[in-house]
């Protein structure tokens, strides 16, 4: 199995550093690239990565405008938003958006490399708190 490759996004440099420290040491994980800003996530999606952390600040210039844009140009690119707090609603339209994951930065100090894997393995990463948001979206649509 080759590893997963990542894009680490987030304003803040010593965020950024943080994030590529923790997941540096981790077999089958490997960082490819980083971007502070919207411009530099989308240079970085020439990388095509796996996993694209993104810090919610940069892809919410217009919401989470970032994310179609993400899917566009590197459809195989799947994004881990990382962010302080967010209500349900905004999480279930990044979701909708193309977001695989959400991931509070409070939490990414013990979650990070298994939310990389899980979501880099095709599956999602959300807090237990929104599937239920989730399935009652879904069983309005029907």
């Amino acid at each position: 199995m080759s590893a997963i490759n990542v894009v680490v996004a987030d304003q803040h440099r010593a965020l950024r550093s943080a994030y590529i420290r923790q997941l540096l040491p981790e077999i089958g994980i490997a960082v490819v690239g980083q971007a502070a800003t919207s411009y530099e996530v989308m240079k970085a999606l020439k990388l095509k990565p796996h996993v694209l952390l993104l810090d919610w600040e940069i892809s919410s210039v217009h919401g989470v405008s970032i994310l179609p844009l993400v899917r566009h140009h590197s459809p195989g690119t799947m994004v881990i938003l990382l962010g302080e707090r967010t209500s349900r609603r905004r999480l279930l339209d990044a979701l909708s958006l193309g977001a695989r994951g959400y991931l509070r930065k409070a939490v990414v100090r013990t979650l990070l490399p298994k939310a990389v894997r899980v979501v880099g393995q095709g599956d999602v990463w959300i807090p237990r708190t929104i599937v239920s948001t989730i399935l009652a979206e879904v069983g309005r649509i029907r």
